[in-house]
């Protein structure tokens, strides 16, 4: 059931990358068909494998996508923050998905059934336009995480990462909102250990670039940070 009203509703979604260019009553139509869902700290949304039954936009909260390896191990692909879409995009209805969601924090949704959401995006064309934007940046990111994977060293290939979640992190305000993202969780996205993580962390809060706690990073100094992010070696 509804909790928002639907100009709320429109206005949580207008600066949502899933709706440029799309008019504030056509984004009416769209968002009053769905519903709205809210996940727990730690909930999975949906598992690698189940079939594709809805589509999600996140309007608060952060979710962690994932992939197991047929070896069972888990690897961290990105972070979903506020305006984004977690899961459905670019996959037929009850098709199965490709990874695995879980919420960071407490999540609060808009959903669509998947048929549905495909319904709306055959009949808005800048909706299906911008479904299919958000899906090309997404794989340019993780062809140039690959990248960085293949040919950087740890200290920049950690420093992008971090200028990375960062910049998606970004909460509108001056201060910069903490990495919440244990050293593990780091060592995932990166493809390094998590000595390794937790050994350049201690070395960039020695400098004073960051402060590293437990399950966090904060940022100190950015441009130091993304001056790591561009050397070589």
């Amino acid at each position: 059931m509804s909790t928002l009203p639907l100009d709320t509703r429109v206005d949580s979604v207008l600066r949502s990358p899933l709706f440029y260019g799309i008019a504030s009553a056509e984004c009416s139509e769209i968002v009053s068909i769905a519903q709205e869902r809210h996940f727990a700290k730690g909930e999975t949304i949906f598992r690698q494998g189940d079939p594709v039954k809805f589509t999600f936009l996140l309007i608060s909260g952060r979710v962690k996508i994932t992939e197991t390896s047929p070896g069972g191990d888990d690897v961290i692909l990105s972070m979903r923050a506020s305006g984004e879409v977690v899961g459905g995009l670019g996959l037929a209805p009850n098709s199965p998905h490709t990874r695995t969601a879980q919420a960071l924090e407490r999540c609060h949704m808009l959903v669509w059934k998947a048929g549905d959401f495909q319904t709306l995006a055959e009949r808005y064309p800048a909706l299906a336009l911008n479904a299919s934007q958000v899906l090309s940046e997404r794989l340019q990111v993780l062809e140039e995480r690959f990248h960085e994977l293949a040919t950087q060293p740890v200290a920049p290939r950690l420093a992008r990462t971090l200028v990375r979640l960062l910049e998606q992190n970004q909460d509108g305000t001056r201060e910069p909102a903490p990495i919440s993202l244990t050293h593990e969780e780091l060592a995932q996205m990166t493809g390094m250990t998590s000595f390794t993580v937790s050994r350049l962390l201690s070395d960039w809060e020695q400098r004073g670039i960051l402060a590293s706690h437990r399950r966090s990073v904060l940022i100190k100094d950015l441009l130091g940070l993304r001056t790591l992010a561009k050397r070589a070696a």
